[in-house]
């Protein structure tokens, strides 16, 4: 959480979410994911996909966002597919739908299962850490050429 704790965690605990500022052991936090039949991924700060959602894909968990991810992955992430959108944001949204919205998605088995294989499959072909590595590597190279090929100054 960022921004102003104490009325954030006043709304929460006046809602009956239990939360914490306090640091989770990444076991607990990895038991509770994949425990999880949807997990709510809140987008960073500046509107990018936070690194755990890698884990999340890992797990063949299924992504839940508050709004549509803006960043642009080498292979795009497909609403639907990929992960779940509330389509709300704070200040400019219907908060009273989301439940409504996540009782919907919790019913259909067949779209819970579809995405968690879709997860699953995303970080095997694009994010397992050979694949991932091999890709930072290629990106690396191609910027060096392209530099090699700029005029000296």
């Amino acid at each position: 959480m960022a921004g102003d704790i104490t009325s954030q965690g006043k709304r929460l605990d006046s809602i009956g979410v239990p939360w914490t500022t306090k640091p989770m052991p990444a076991k607990t936090l990895w038991q509770r994911a994949a425990g999880a039949r949807l997990n709510i991924v809140r987008l960073g700060m500046h509107e990018c996909i936070p690194w755990r959602m890698i884990d999340i894909l890992a797990m063949g968990g299924v992504p839940v966002f508050d709004y549509a991810p803006r960043s642009i992955w080498p292979e795009p992430l497909v609403e639907g597919k990929h992960y779940l959108n509330l389509d709300f944001c704070p200040g400019r949204g219907d908060a009273k739908k989301i439940p409504e919205k996540i009782g919907a998605w919790l019913k259909d088995e067949s779209l819970i299962l579809s995405i968690s294989h879709n997860t699953a499959e995303y970080f095997d072909r694009y994010l397992s850490p050979e694949k991932l590595g091999t890709w930072v590597m290629q990106s690396v190279k191609e910027w060096q050429e392209a530099q090699s090929r700029l005029p000296s100054e």
